[in-house]
């Protein structure tokens, strides 16, 4: 996610896998955080937009939010939601590229963006992945099933392990 300053707000730019947000940031106290943002797109209409509260805790190599945002899914079955969503700074400044076109795009199936900044350069795969592959072991205990908040509740759709264990 690039964040700038414009003109009294912060304005920002998140890169995803396949969808892109744009919206913009804004202080409610010295620490908490509201964040709106909606699907990046060329028709000047708003798409799923999303709003969150982010508290700005000190000490932390993360920060998490909660968000009211969209399942994606296709037609009638995209609905809201609410999710925790981790934020882990990367850098100060610089500028962000999205690199296309290349041997690398094609072997690993993602968007690669590359973070350039005046004495620092880092290149990010930008890619869905299985939660278990995660390196960071506290980042699993923060993004899991228990992460999401269906608008109806349905019984059965998120598993647990108590449901794997009576299915045998």
């Amino acid at each position: 996610m690039e964040i700038t300053y414009k003109d009294g707000y912060f304005t920002f730019y998140r890169h995803g896998a396949n969808i892109d947000h744009t919206g913009y940031v804004q202080f409610e106290s010295p620490s908490l955080v509201s964040i709106y943002s909606r699907v990046k797109n060329n028709t000047g209409k708003v798409e799923s937009p999303i709003h969150a509260l982010l508290r700005l805790d000190k000490g932390k190599g993360y920060l998490t939010s909660i968000a009211t945002t969209w399942s994606f899914d296709t037609g009638k079955s995209n609905d809201m939601i609410g999710i925790r969503n981790v934020f882990i700074k990367q850098g100060n400044g610089g500028t962000l590229e999205e690199i296309t076109n290349t041997p690398e795009n094609a072997n690993c199936h993602c968007k690669i963006m590359k973070w350039q900044s005046a004495n620092r350069s880092k290149t990010f795969q930008l890619k869905y992945r299985l939660l278990d592959t995660l390196a960071d072991e506290s980042l699993k205990k923060l993004i899991n099933e228990k992460s999401i908040l269906l608008r109806e509740p349905q019984e059965g759709l998120i598993l647990t392990p108590e449901m794997m264990s009576k299915k045998k």
